[in-house]
């Protein structure tokens, strides 16, 4: 480790197995000012318990990383950096909750896409999706949700 920044690959291949840093770069660093902003974070969030601080810094500096390197091929680049932005202005400073937001998100992008129900019209299917984009534009679980309950709703409304 040179200069005294905190090494994610390091301190995660310890912590987590090396398993984990598999797909992470092996000189892998979180800059200095973010390590401190987690530090404080931290700090704040737990004055007196210096375990819990140091696994919510291994975690969020852990989480860090996996951002940096978060891709998918499967989303519209557009897409996910619209996903990834949303997350950062939600929680600015908590980087595994982006990280889970994220992730669901892309999730949710990806089953939408394929949201085909069985027994369901196209054109209710879509008058649904459309409903659901129109009411949470951006926010794909939500929309995945609420198009999961209309799609329910409607089903038992046609019995």
């Amino acid at each position: 480790m040179r200069g005294g920044a905190l090494s994610v690959a390091f301190v995660a291949a310890v912590v987590f197995g090396s398993a984990a840093m598999a797909d992470r770069p092996a000189v892998a660093e979180v800059p200095k000012a973010i390590v401190a902003e987690i530090k404080a974070r931290a700090a704040a969030e737990h004055p007196d318990d210096y375990s819990l601080q140091l696994y919510v810094v291994k975690t969020e500096t852990a989480a860090y990383l996996d951002l940096e390197v978060l891709s998918d091929d499967d989303v519209p680049t557009v897409t996910f950096e619209e996903i990834k932005a949303a997350a950062a202005k939600e929680h600015p400073t908590d980087y595994s909750l982006q990280l889970y937001v994220c992730r669901g998100e892309l999730d949710a992008f990806k089953k939408l896409r394929e949201f085909r129900p069985e027994g369901v019209p196209e054109k209710v299917v879509k008058k649904i999706l459309g409903d659901a984009v129109d009411e949470h534009p951006g926010d794909y679980s939500l929309q995945l949700y609420v198009a999961k309950n209309q799609v329910e709703a409607w089903r038992e409304l046609s019995k």
